[in-house]
């Protein structure tokens, strides 16, 4: 085969796979040759059309006006359409007409004139030229609106047409720029020869930066973009040049269209990629682009088995088919998809067409490849996309609605389906405010209420419609929706609009939500808080309005409060309960334990009274025949003071905003119970005050009479005392100076002798008068030693069988002066009780320090107090217990007295290491009641002891 016959051989396989049609007449206009294209194009086989004439081609009306265009032989005037491209209206065998190109050659062979036209289906290219011509019109809109300047010139360099934008950056009018040479609007110093050279040379110069001159001579920078104009036949006609005042840095202007490319050799320009292979399988043809699809480049692929571009799974089948297709014409020109594989050895989808030709007696086989890659993943993320936001629609619990620009409904989940109880084939193309609210009235909602629907709301959804349409979203709008058995239910709607890539409103997403519990709710709330601010200073009032607003809110048939005491639980206020409550026996304890062994804070639901146990034998239940219960336990600082309870004679089911309703209820019940215990602990209080005050004036009138007593006892003790001493010294002086006169010297010095003892024997009086009063041993020896020292002497002078054990651990620990004279005078009155009253043979006196507390305990086991006697004796027992007390509590401390027939008496009592004795004088008198321990069964009360 020579090189020539392999050229045609090759020409015709291109003529063959070329997706337009190929047609040769003669000079008569009768078809010479058809290809495949062809017959695709119209329908008509080769057989059919070859010895036929062209202008069966064209529909009947063009028959007369354009059927010698066909003929180009038969009329020399027309012979000028060879090499031009005509578009006219071409007909199918079927009958249907389409617009085409057709471009005419001629050529010769042996003397004889033929001419082959190819022949386009230019159906989407006279679609687009519309567009096309909008795309003029829009840049010729930006050509006068763009803020960056334009201008053209001829090749001149003259100006033949600017913009606004460059008058405004020149503040020259459009006649004085006209005409100019562009070098006249730039400073004289500047030269643009190096950017004229390159602009030739490139033919296009981009983001070059100089300066332009105004009228006035000021120079500004600008940054143009200048590319050369060509005409048809691809001479430069002139310049146009994107100005932009970079004084302000003006947002850059689209760069220009690249000119229209020329014509390039069909393989090497192809989007597709092109290969030849032979009867082998064997490349022999790679071009351009399938090296770039590929990685190969074609030293690697030509010679080589066309198998290297096939799966490694797929490579036996890959022969069968190759050898199917040699053998089945049927499959020339046809589009396939399949796998294939890059030199790195990914694999990628592929779409291809595949068709034979011959040379000789050699078979070639064309296929042309194109990588669908990036369409398969587009439309694999459209699935995903299209299956994830459907998903979304159907499984959310949101009512979702799409309409179109006219607010028609054209899709919608169930959930809205569910809310205004229609099918979908119901609502698509509705109105959406076909399921508002349309006319102003009363209406029933879904939250138990009446709404009324009135002029405010219907200015509110014009208002929000134009928010939609003038933001684009509206967000958080409650309004209403209407079922269609009339009931209005809440919604919160959010509403988004659509638009298209031109940005034409489209349509809108809106999602609603039911908002029925939430309103619910909120009045519940609402009513809630309207039954706590009515609470006044009365808590079982208070108590009594709590449980009816329980039993309204929740609509029960009867609420009760139950409340815990010593004899069990009994109700004590109630709604809609036979009898009075308050009056109610204790009731059995089957359905309080019920409730008290649920120990979550939240309500407990019981849905089956009647099967309960208890229920028979419930005074409460039985007779209203009370079926469902909702209750909750009420639980103030002392732990469980009793349930609220709220009874249903059917079944009923509660929703979690009434469970919480219903325990903000109970918990103000328990808020008014722990109110009450502050109540009577107040006036318990109050009452130990006036007791305390009453028992402060009978002890302070005591404390007076007896300090009278005593300044009368020491001052008879001090007048008998002194006056008995200063008689007799007067006399025994008088004695001893007879005695000397006489000069009885032995008898003198015998009376002096005498004087003198009874000298010692009236100081000593004197002296523990005087230790009565302030015991000096506290200032010399200190407290311990002070306390040991006094019960010793005590003890050895009363004469008594008592054994004394005295214990004072005070470490390191600083006791003040009025701690140390009350903790010697409590000792010195526990002491002399003991010696006096307790018939004890054992005493313990014990002092220590813990932390900031001193404690002292003193125990006899002595016989003890006796409650009812009579006399002094008595008397003095009860001021000396109550004296020490009032001591302790002056201090701040705590003073407790035990004691039982014939075990003895226990003191115990606590002082702080250092008091403050001016807290007491700031504490009100309420307050320093409360101060005061309670007593307790094992504490004697002063008044009574003897």
């Amino acid at each position: 085969m020579n090189h020539e016959t392999l050229s045609d051989e090759h020409f015709r396989i291109i003529v063959e796979t070329t997706p337009d049609a190929v047609v040769t007449t003669n000079t008569e206009g009768i078809v010479v040759y058809w290809n495949s294209a062809a017959e695709k194009l119209f329908g008509y086989g080769a057989a059919e059309m070859v010895g036929k004439p062209m202008g069966m081609l064209l529909p009947d009306w063009l028959h007369e006006s354009q059927q010698g265009s066909f003929s180009p032989g038969q009329s020399p005037e027309n012979r000028s359409i060879i090499g031009n491209s005509i578009a006219t209206i071409c007909r199918r065998k079927e009958g249907e007409t389409f617009p085409s190109a057709i471009t005419v050659s001629c050529w010769k062979v042996d003397d004889e004139l033929f001419y082959t036209a190819i022949i386009r289906d230019i159906s989407e290219r006279v679609n687009n030229e519309s567009l096309i011509r909008q795309t003029r019109d829009f840049l010729e809109n930006v050509f006068r609106a763009t803020g960056d300047g334009i201008l053209v010139t001829d090749t001149e360099g003259i100006i033949i047409r600017v913009n606004k934008a460059i008058l405004k950056m020149l503040d020259l009018p459009e006649e004085e720029v006209l005409g100019k040479h562009i070098a006249e609007l730039v400073p004289r110093t500047f030269h643009p020869e190096p950017m004229l050279e390159r602009l030739l040379e490139d033919g296009f110069v981009e983001n070059y930066e100089s300066m332009w001159e105004r009228r006035d001579g000021t120079c500004f920078p600008i940054e143009s973009n200048i590319a050369t104009l060509q005409d048809n036949k691809g001479n430069i006609s002139g310049a146009v040049a994107a100005i932009r005042d970079i004084t302000k840095r003006k947002l850059a202007e689209d760069a220009l269209r690249a000119s229209e490319e020329r014509f390039r050799i069909l393989t090497q320009s192809a989007s597709d990629a092109i290969i030849f292979v032979d009867n082998a399988g064997k490349i022999l043809f790679w071009n351009e682009r399938a090296r770039k699809i590929y990685g190969y480049e074609a030293r690697e692929v030509v010679g080589k088995s066309s198998a290297i571009i096939v799966p490694e799974d797929f490579k036996e089948r890959h022969v069968h088919e190759f050898e199917k297709h040699k053998k089945d014409s049927t499959f020339n020109g046809v589009m396939l998809e399949t796998s294939s594989r890059k030199k790195d050895g990914t694999l990628f989808p592929i779409e291809f067409s595949f068709s034979a030709g011959m040379v000789g007696q050699d078979t070639f086989y064309c296929a042309i490849v194109r990588d669908i890659t990036e369409r398969k993943l587009a439309e694999q993320a459209l699935r995903e996309t299209n299956d994830y936001l459907d998903n979304i629609i159907k499984s959310s619990i949101d009512c979702i609605i799409i309409s179109d620009n006219k607010g028609r409904v054209r899709k919608a989940n169930q959930s809205f389906l569910d809310l205004v109880g229609c099918s979908q084939e119901a609502i698509e193309g509705r109105s959406m405010a076909d399921f508002m609210p349309g006319q102003p009235g009363d209406y029933d909602c879904t939250t138990g209420a009446t709404v009324t629907i009135g002029e405010q709301y219907f200015g509110d959804i014009s208002k929000r419609m134009e928010e939609l349409f003038s933001v684009g979203r509206i967000s958080g709008w409650e309004s209403y929706f209407i079922r269609g058995d009339g009931v209005l239910v809440p919604v919160d709607q959010n509403t988004v609009m659509l638009f298209s890539e031109e940005g034409e409103a489209i349509g809108a997403v809106g999602v609603v939500r039911d908002i029925t519990e939430r309103k619910r709710a909120e009045e519940m709330l609402d009513r809630v808080n309207s039954c706590l601010l009515q609470f006044g200073p009365y808590m079982d009032a208070n108590i009594q309005l709590a449980v009816e607003t329980a039993g309204t809110l929740l609509k029960g048939d009867a609420a009760v409060y139950l409340k815990e005491g010593e004899g069990g639980c009994r109700p004590a206020a109630g709604w809609r309960l036979p009898g009075n409550v308050h009056e109610t026996a204790t009731m059995p304890q089957g359905f309080w334990k019920a409730v008290r062994k649920h120990e979550k804070p939240s309500p407990i639901v019981m849905n089956d009274l009647m099967r309960e146990p208890f229920y028979s034998s419930d005074p409460l239940l039985q007779p209203g025949g009370m079926k469902t219960c909702i209750a909750a336990n009420i639980v103030n600082s002392s732990g469980h003071a009793g349930a609220l309870a709220v009874f249903y004679n059917a079944g009923r089911a509660f929703d979690s905003s009434e469970e919480k309703i219903f325990s903000i209820l109970a918990q103000a019940i328990g808020s008014e119970e722990e109110r009450k215990k502050v109540f009577d602990q107040l006036r318990e209080n109050q009452e130990k005050l006036l007791v305390s005050e009453k028992n402060l004036k009978l002890f302070s009138g005591k404390i007076l009479s007896i300090r009278e007593e005593e300044k009368k006892r020491i001052s008879m003790n001090l007048h008998d005392e002194l006056g008995s001493m200063a008689i007799s010294v007067g006399t025994r002086l008088s004695i001893a100076k007879d005695e000397i006169r006489d000069g009885n010297k032995d008898t003198a010095v015998d009376v002096l002798q005498q004087m003198k003892n009874f000298f010692k024997q009236s100081l000593g009086r004197i002296r523990k008068i005087a230790v009565d009063l302030r015991p000096p041993e506290l200032d010399i020896i200190g407290l311990p030693a002070a306390l040991k020292d006094y019960c010793r002497r005590t003890v050895q002078e009363s004469g008594v069988d008592l054994s004394v054990s005295i214990s004072v651990e005070l470490g390191e620990a600083t006791v003040t002066s009025e701690t140390s004279i009350t903790l010697y005078r409590v000792t010195q009155e526990a002491l002399n009780n003991i010696i006096r009253h307790s018939r004890a043979a054992q005493a313990t006196f014990k002092l220590t320090v813990d932390g900031n507390t001193i404690t002292y305990i003193i125990k006899d086991n002595g016989v003890g107090f006796v409650t009812d006697c009579a006399g002094a004796t008595a008397g003095h027992v009860k001021l000396g217990v109550q004296g020490m007390r009032e001591r302790v509590e002056s201090l701040g401390g705590r003073f407790v007295i035990s004691s039982a027939m014939g075990k003895g008496t226990k003191i115990e009592i606590a002082l702080p290491l250092e008091h403050r004795q001016e807290l007491e004088k700031e504490l009100p008198d309420v307050r320093r009641a409360q101060a005061s321990p309670a007593p307790t069964s094992k504490e004697i009360d002063p008044t009574k002891v003897c």
